[in-house]
């Protein structure tokens, strides 16, 4: 795997202020130590407690529905959108009825508490090689939208995997200042439809057969500050 030999920059920005469903593209935004502020605030719950996902886990329970779902915060409010356009703001009442009426079965939508929203990192990041080495490998020749990815940073790369290089050194992006922890294990999400997404069927196979189900890298805040698109990427 060859580094990055070009400067790499920003070049989206995603935030999911609700886990599993669809995000927002910011121009910019704000970092906490925890990561991007807003990102998976919120999660749909289940009956037993269990979070809405694309998987089964001891944390989480496999629900559709969820991705048939787009989130955006609004000033201080969370707005989701149902697939008939019309839209239900969090914590207020009837947004749990019209949530459950979604799924087919009783759900509340809850922030975060004692049980973490984020599957092991709170920040993620892909290079825009990687995305069209994957297209590549899945056989179609379209690189993969980074949503399949839930990658909150998108930057530019020349070379498919270079920002797993990064994994244990520190990154400067904006003012705000990472350190590179682990490469992301996938799971069936990466394939999966989501609103104005096809299903990519391939896509989890091709992960698995040319990078050990590895795409994209995991990171922990060292330094909160903002991201802008277009800013550098400074590795140490």
């Amino acid at each position: 795997m060859a580094d990055q030999t070009t400067q790499p920059q920003v070049l989206l920005v995603t935030r999911y202020p609700v886990k599993s469903m669809g995000g927002e593209t910011l121009t910019s935004v704000e970092v906490g130590p925890t990561g991007l502020v807003g990102d998976r605030a919120w999660a749909v719950y289940a009956a037993d407690g269990k979070l809405a996902s694309g998987k089964h886990s001891r944390r989480f329970r496999r629900m559709d529905p969820v991705f048939e779902l787009v989130a955006a915060q609004r000033a201080a409010d969370t707005v989701v959108t149902l697939p008939d356009g019309s839209e239900v703001t969090l914590g207020r009442d009837g947004a749990d009825a019209t949530v459950s009426r979604h799924f087919g079965q009783p759900v509340t939508v809850r922030q975060e508490g004692e049980v973490p929203h984020q599957d092991a990192a709170t920040f993620s990041l892909v290079g825009s090689a990687t995305l069209a080495e994957l297209g590549r490998h899945e056989g179609d020749g379209r690189p993969l939208d980074p949503r399949h990815l839930r990658a909150n940073l998108v930057v530019t790369t020349t070379e498919p995997y270079a920002e797993e290089s990064w994994i244990g050194r520190e990154v400067t992006i904006g003012t705000v200042r990472l350190r590179v922890t682990e490469a992301i294990e996938r799971c069936r999400m990466v394939g999966v439809a989501q609103v104005d997404l096809a299903e990519r069927p391939g896509m989890l196979k091709a992960i698995s057969d040319h990078h050990d189900l590895n795409a994209g890298i995991y990171a922990s805040v060292l330094q909160p500050g903002t991201i802008t698109v277009g800013d550098s990427v400074h590795v140490d």
